[in-house]
């Protein structure tokens, strides 16, 4: 009977009455694949794209060898594809890429499943010597760990199929709002602290707020506040009774005047004017025996809203009291700064 030999290592079985005297040959040969097998290391020069790694039977092959590093002694011009023969032989290899160019080392053994190991990796794969199917797979795919120690760890990509928890170093979501939520920060954390554009403002060395340019702080109400007149004389009907001119440009909301004594009689009215043109189609008016116009029986009506920076703005007096004249005139303007 003649010997035949193992599917996945070729080691030899003799047949019955075979190698009278010279088994010792083949239970050599033997022992040598199964060394080969359990913890031979090989290197394999490649010259081409392609490469067959046999396991050869009953001696030491390429095959045989259970860690495998390929290198080659200059870019074979493309990925090199490695077929592992014979396709029914179940086999595991270590297996480090080498290759000169930065190229890929791409293992298969029939029409299934093959393993790219990238230039420079390592990776552990297995073939299922399915014939002419056989598939080829990373064992190292979809791993499962009840732990991981690691002194480092470097990672284009780590996916998680769930959700890292807080406890152990994470964020308890896999998404930023989700995260802030976690933590407690509910929509903080958004943005950088800083002085820059862009930037939450951080406070200096002395908890106060750095000095920053105000120019672009705009669309905030403030009042310009001007005195019409001294607070104890009777006030007197004229134009021009006083000027000042506008500090930056300004978008009016509103106009009110206030005084000291109220007027008597009759009511006071007050005009605006921009450049010696009046802004108000409803004068200001402040009824008999009231201080301010904000109790008027009409309104003040505002027909030109935009006061341009450095306009010159005069303020009239058109009407006073007919009993008591009033005293100690005020005009606000209620706008924005432009």
């Amino acid at each position: 009977m003649a010997s035949t030999y193992t599917t996945n290592s070729g080691i030899e079985k003799p047949g019955t009455g075979e190698q009278s005297g010279s088994w010792g040959n083949s239970l050599n040969d033997n022992f040598d694949i199964i060394d080969s097998a359990m913890s031979g290391s090989l290197t394999i020069t490649v010259s081409a794209s392609t490469h067959t790694l046999t396991t050869a039977n009953g001696s030491v092959g390429e095959g045989q060898n259970k860690s495998l590093i390929f290198t080659s002694s200059s870019d074979v011009g493309a990925d090199t594809t490695v077929t592992i023969s014979p396709n029914d032989a179940e086999k595991i290899y270590i297996v480090k890429n080498s290759l000169a160019g930065s190229r890929n080392l791409i293992f298969s053994q029939g029409s299934g499943s093959n393993v790219t190991i990238a230039n420079g990796k390592s990776a552990i794969i297995s073939s299922d010597g399915g014939g002419g199917s056989a598939s080829v797979t990373n064992i190292f795919n979809d791993v499962e760990l009840n732990s991981l120690t690691a002194t480092s760890l470097t990672s284009n990509s780590l996916t998680l199929s769930t959700s890292l928890p807080i406890a152990s170093g994470g964020t308890g979501s896999n998404s930023q709002a989700g995260a802030r939520n976690s933590l407690g920060l509910g929509t903080a954390a958004v943005l950088n602290t800083g002085t820059s554009a862009n930037n939450i403002v951080q406070l200096d060395g002395n908890a106060k707020i750095p000095a920053v340019d105000g120019s672009q702080i705009t669309n905030i109400v403030e009042a310009i506040v001007v005195a019409a007149s001294d607070e104890t004389s009777n006030l007197t009907t004229g134009t021009a009774k006083t000027t000042f001119r506008m500090p930056y440009a300004f978008t009016l909301t509103g106009v009110r005047a206030s005084v000291t004594t109220a007027p008597t009689g009759s009511t006071l009215t007050v005009d605006i004017n921009e450049n010696g043109s009046s802004i108000l189609s409803t004068k200001i008016t402040i009824d008999s025996s009231e201080k301010t116009s904000t109790t008027a029986a009409t309104a003040p009506v505002i027909s030109d809203t935009a006061l341009a920076d450095d306009a010159e703005i005069t303020i009239d007096i058109d009407q006073v009291g007919s009993s008591v004249a009033g005293k100690g005139l005020k005009v606000t303007l209620l706008g924005k700064k432009a």
